[in-house]
């Protein structure tokens, strides 16, 4: 499983299960396409995460210039459900994200 380091998390009121990533933290989780649709857990633990049975999101992450190189743009109303982390950790496995709280 691979992981960025800690992302600083900017918010949009307009994106829904979009997730906006720098390309170059996109490379440290070994993506290279511009787009991913994913299933997306927040604060779960790993085995809930390995399983990806259930509390999860579909959504798509997209590797975007938009974004600054070093934080993460989300949903406002998602941001607001997962705690309104200042900063995240996220990790990526075979189609699946976790973004985990620092």
């Amino acid at each position: 499983m691979k992981s960025t380091k800690a992302l600083l998390v900017n918010t949009d009121l307009y994106l829904n299960q979009d997730i906006l990533l720098h390309p170059n933290d996109g490379f440290d989780l070994g993506l290279m396409n511009t787009s991913y649709q994913v299933k997306i857990f927040s604060n779960v633990t790993v085995d809930v995460f390995n399983n990806s049975e259930k509390d999860f999101i579909m959504g798509n992450l997209l590797l975007h210039n938009k974004c600054k190189h070093g934080t993460i743009l989300i949903c406002h109303k998602y941001w607001k459900k997962i705690g309104m982390p200042e900063k995240i950790i996220m990790f990526y496995d075979n189609e699946k994200i976790l973004i985990s709280n620092v």
